[in-house]
């Protein structure tokens, strides 16, 4: 059997533009051409290597929400306390209203767009990565506790679903134009049940 011709692109490069480019713009809204456009890839390439559009996207969702969840750990993992850290993240998010094009997060984006009725693969990482940010959280309390910075009347499980759709909501009233001013008073009455 003759060997294949070796790759004259880096997959893990084309992996991180797809990723990128369904970040900004969705599912629906990205084009094949777009994807071409983004990863330098022949369709054939693309076909090759990753399938097609959906494959592509569910690698992408997969990418994304390793990246956030080692994002998210290092930085609780670098707080002085638990409530420094989750107030760093809601600050940080409420500063993206600051952007011309906020892009939220590609999990809830993603969430938002497919509901139910994406293929299974999709609403599977989707339900994969929400599960990571709340894990996350639910570390995060359970160090608040410990280091008396969450005080919250709320059981543990509670409060980090609890965070974890505050974010979300928070993503979303920016995706929707919401202004920096208006997002602090959100993470104000956020971070007020913590």
């Amino acid at each position: 059997m003759k060997p294949g011709r070796p790759l004259e692109f880096d997959p893990e490069t084309a992996e991180e533009a797809a990723m990128q480019t369904f970040w900004t713009q969705g599912f629906d809204s990205t084009s094949l051409q777009d994807l071409l456009g983004a990863t330098h890839l022949s369709k054939s390439s693309l076909y090759k290597t990753f399938g097609d559009k959906q494959n592509l996207f569910v690698t992408s969702l997969a990418r994304y929400g390793a990246w956030l969840i080692a994002v998210m750990s290092s930085e609780l993992e670098g707080a002085k306390t638990a409530r420094d850290f989750v107030e760093e993240t809601f600050f940080g998010v409420a500063l993206t209203a600051r952007t011309d094009q906020p892009r939220g997060c590609l999990l809830m984006n993603s969430a938002a767009e497919f509901g139910q009725t994406g293929e299974g693969a999709v609403t599977e990482k989707i339900r994969v990565g929400i599960e990571g940010i709340t894990s996350i959280f639910a570390r995060a309390v359970k160090r608040g506790r410990e280091d008396g910075s969450i005080c919250s009347d709320l059981k543990d499980e509670d409060l980090a679903i609890f965070l974890t759709s505050s974010l979300s909501g928070l993503n979303t009233m920016i995706k929707s134009g919401c202004g920096v001013a208006s997002a602090r008073k959100i993470v104000n009455a956020v971070l007020s049940a913590t």
